[in-house]
């Protein structure tokens, strides 16, 4: 069973969240944190397969909970769940090493199946963020 640890603000989503883990085979909701200093605490309490995270929260963000997990569990998987497309945090979340970032409005195989990557080692993007990442492609110059 793998145990995955949801930090978000908003307990509907976190809610959300646990209902998909709940209903996919060889998944669980291993607990939850509004933020990321309790999402520190609640990764050393409970040692979760996977971190599943936002970025934008109140006392710490995601990228700093990321940051800190790098340093003290490197091999740790963190996908980021978040509302904003912004370019920058997606970066740093990849440079610190999340193996995943998904919009809000992902649906539940999409969640599923980077969950699933990023347990494996492999690095997932949504498509939509691909395109916000890579600078537009001129076909005939490539």
């Amino acid at each position: 069973m793998t145990k995955v640890l949801i930090v978000d603000d908003h307990a509907v989503l976190r809610m959300g969240l646990s209902l998909i883990l709940e209903t996919t085979p060889d998944f669980e909701a291993a607990g939850f944190a509004e933020n990321g200093r309790v999402g520190l605490a609640q990764v050393e309490a409970l040692q979760p397969d996977l971190v599943l995270c936002d970025i934008r929260m109140p006392e710490m963000d995601g990228i700093e909970m990321i940051r800190q997990l790098h340093q003290t569990h490197p091999n740790l998987p963190v996908v980021v769940l978040t509302t904003f497309d912004d370019p920058e945090p997606i970066q740093q979340a990849m440079r610190l090493g999340a193996r995943g970032y998904l919009l809000k409005d992902a649906d539940k195989e999409t969640i599923v199946n980077t969950l699933k990557q990023a347990l494996v080692g492999t690095v997932s993007l949504s498509p939509e963020l691909m395109t916000k990442l890579l600078p537009n492609q001129n076909p005939r110059s490539a």
